[in-house]
């Protein structure tokens, strides 16, 4: 299971499909983005993104953009 309720913590043991669910989720958004023109460097972050390391079942995206023409 991935998430957590609200007002719960929980660690678990690593899960292999963790950087499956990030690159699905990443896809995803790119699509949804891609359609307004948008285009963001997505990456994996948090103790998710470590392999073999416990976590908190949450998948944490971190996103950038960087739009040169708005640079003075």
């Amino acid at each position: 299971m991935i998430g957590l309720e609200s007002g719960t913590v929980r660690v678990v043991q690593y899960a292999a499909v963790w950087p499956e669910l990030f690159l699905a989720e990443s896809q995803r958004i790119d699509g949804r983005l891609a359609e307004h023109g948008l285009k963001l460097r997505l990456e994996h972050t948090g103790s998710t993104a470590v392999p073999g390391h416990a976590a908190k079942p949450i998948v944490d995206i971190l996103a950038g953009y960087t739009d040169v023409s708005l640079r003075e």
